[in-house]
């Protein structure tokens, strides 16, 4: 079994970013540094329970046109995907916990037609953050 808890866990803490976004249709690039901090209350308690791989949590927002999900794939890997059915807009993330002080992701923006962005993240544990 699976323990979500243990996850986040994984990635609380304050974290140094990098992140690289590519905009398809004008073909620039982005880039962002920052510092992220995410801690216990950064997610919602009553979430944090034992699943299965492959469990999909939903939720829904309160206006009904944004969604979003969470599909545990593996001990270190998690889906994140939110859908607006105003816009059409699908953003799709996927995070991967490397180790305890390093882990990156990749993200989609996709509309109907085709993929609008795509984002490369890198994050670091700060040092005084460590184990």
């Amino acid at each position: 079994m699976f323990n979500l808890n243990k996850f986040f866990e994984k990635i609380q803490g304050k974290w140094y970013s990098h992140q690289t976004i590519y905009f398809v249709s004008n073909k620039k690039v982005k880039n962002y540094r920052n510092i992220i901090t995410l801690n216990t209350n950064y997610f919602k308690e009553n979430k944090l329970n034992q699943y299965n791989p492959y469990d999909i949590i939903h939720e829904e927002f309160i206006d009904d046109t944004l969604f979003y999900s969470y599909t545990i794939l593996n001990s270190n890997c998690i889906k994140i995907l939110s859908k607006s059915s105003e816009d059409n807009i699908n953003y799709i993330e996927y995070i991967y916990s490397i180790n305890q002080n390093f882990r990156i992701s990749i993200t989609y923006l996709k509309d109907l037609q085709r993929c609008l962005a795509v984002s490369f993240n890198s994050y670091i544990r700060q040092p005084h953050c460590l184990n």
